[in-house]
């Protein structure tokens, strides 16, 4: 990997790091206790459309883990980290199937601002920008929708905030656009 981005820098290409925070079903298949839990049945991980698991993003240790790849990844020598899915699913029946028993009367984007915070405060010494992947529609509207993504809540957390928008979010009228 070294060699690789060598390479890369001698062809004049910025490398980042792209972490995939808590939707990793390799990690919460193997750290079954991190994953996010079904209400019914508490011993057994809650699982997406897809039939995989998330990992419950209330866990220290998510996070933890998060930081250390991204430290591993710079000291390899990649530029800049990325964090992606810093955040809920975004399934509606995630509030009739989950229970997040580490949740503590916070709101999800309390958590995810949290888990941001913890974050950027652990890479500082690396002096790497953090940029943070979201999910496009958080950038115009009013709620987490439901995933823990507010805007006002972790914008200062990051170096920048770079909003996914696929065509497919936006129906026929959007914006008043056709």
């Amino acid at each position: 990997l070294r060699a690789v981005l060598d390479t890369m820098r001698a062809h004049g290409i910025y490398p980042i790091a792209r972490i995939v925070v808590a939707k990793d079903p390799l990690l919460a298949e193997q750290r079954l206790d991190w994953a996010i839990k079904r209400k019914d049945d508490p011993t057994k991980p809650w699982l997406d459309k897809n039939g995989r698991p998330w990992l419950d993003p209330h866990h220290r240790e998510v996070w933890q883990y998060a930081v250390d790849l991204a430290k591993e990844a710079v000291e390899l020598g990649f530029s800049e980290v990325q964090l992606d899915y810093v955040r809920f699913p975004d399934e509606r029946r995630l509030a009739r199937e989950a229970t997040f028993p580490l949740a503590s009367g916070r709101v999800r984007a309390q958590v995810i601002r949290d888990q941001l915070a913890f974050t950027r405060a652990a890479l500082e010494e690396t002096k790497a920008p953090l940029t943070i992947d979201v999910f496009g529609l958080t950038a115009t509207d009013t709620t987490d929708m439901g995933i823990g993504q507010r805007w006002e809540m972790f914008v200062d957390q990051a170096d920048a905030v770079l909003p996914m928008a696929y065509p497919s979010h936006y129906a026929p009228g959007t914006y008043k656009l056709r």
